[in-house]
C-alpha cells in the first residue's frame, strides 16, 4: 500500500462540512470520510461517513447523533463536495473506475490531517496450456 498525504489541495466545501461536524460535536473526535467506488468503466462518489474516535477504536453515531449528522450533511451540497474532490482523485488515480475498478475515500481526521485512501481492485488470472 502506498501512502500519500499531499497537503495544500483546496477543499473549502468539504472543509466547511467538517467544521460544522466538529462544531456540532465539540466533545468528540470527529472523522469525516467522503467515499467513492467504481468499476466497469463507471464510477461515482457515493456517501459521506462520519464516526467518532475513542481511546481504543471508533464509535459510530447513535440514532440521535445520526439524525444530527444527516441534518448537517443535508445543509451542504454533496454534489459540489464530490465535484471539489474529483480532480484530486483523477490526478492521483487516473482510470480508477475502469475494469475491476477501485474504491476509497477522502478522510478528514480530528487532528486536521487529510488522507486520501485508495484501494485498486485487481483480478489475478493463472493460465495453463496442455497438449491433447
Amino acid at each position: 500500500m502506498e501512502s500519500r498525504n499531499r497537503k495544500n489541495h483546496g477543499t473549502p466545501l468539504a472543509d466547511s462540512l467538517v467544521a460544522d461536524m466538529r462544531t456540532a460535536f465539540p466533545t468528540e473526535k470527529v472523522v469525516v470520510r467522503v467515499c467513492y467506488s467504481g468499476s466497469g468503466d463507471d464510477g461515482w462518489f457515493n456517501d459521506i461517513d462520519v464516526w467518532f474516535l475513542t481511546d481504543n477504536d471508533r464509535r459510530w453515531p447513535n440514532a440521535t447523533e445520526l439524525d444530527k449528522v444527516n441534518a448537517i450533511i443535508a445543509k451542504h451540497d454533496k454534489g459540489k463536495i464530490y465535484d471539489e474532490l474529483y480532480p484530486i482523485l483523477e490526478a492521483r488515480a487516473p482510470g480508477w473506475e475502469i475494469n475491476d475498478g477501485s474504491s476509497g475515500g477522502f478522510v478528514f481526521n480530528p487532528d486536521g490531517t487529510r488522507v486520501h485512501q485508495h484501494d485498486e481492485n485487481i483480478v489475478e488470472v493463472n493460465s495453463s496450456e496442455w497438449e491433447f
